[in-house]
């Protein structure tokens, strides 16, 4: 799962190594999104790019760009109404795609609890639903990862 640049990163992931993986899910804007530099996360680089970052996104965005015809691979997006322009170039015959209306470009950040709540539900139903691992083991290695029972609510 990659969410903003993290889905570019996904993307190139699971196109190297496409035997590895099951599927991908994207929380990202394909191609030009504006709203993406106005992100009030903490993780969000708030400057200007240097310029090897700045050459090595864009030649990730040429890259995807190129290659997203071909891309076969199961996906689903989540992400705001703008973002359809991956999902009709893909080939892929297993591919979702779930619109949030008046969402951020972050899903995750910057959204009320309970829009951000629904995007990870709606992210673990799709893994769940598609994924060739029985659901109590996905279940048990999400346990494994959570320091408090009451955070285990967000897997079940």
């Amino acid at each position: 799962m990659g969410e903003s640049m993290g889905g570019a990163v996904a993307f190139d992931v699971m196109s190297r190594n496409r035997e590895e993986y099951e599927g991908v899910i994207f929380l990202w804007q394909y191609g030009q999104d504006e709203t993406c530099y106005n992100i009030s996360a903490p993780t969000a680089y708030g400057r200007k790019p240097r310029l090897g970052t700045a050459r090595e996104i864009l030649e990730t965005t040429e890259r995807i760009s190129k290659s997203v015809s071909k891309f076969d691979s199961p996906f689903i997006i989540l992400h705001g109404l703008s973002d359809q322009d991956f999902y009709n170039e893909s080939c892929s015959k297993d591919k979702q795609i779930k619109l949030y209306k008046g969402m951020n470009h972050a899903l995750t950040y910057g959204n009320n609890d309970d829009e951000i709540e629904t995007v990870f539900d709606d992210a673990i139903s799709c893994a769940l639903e598609r994924s060739k691992t029985p659901v109590e083991g996905l279940l048990s290695m999400f346990s494994q990862t959570q320091t408090n029972e009451n955070e285990m609510h967000a897997f079940q």
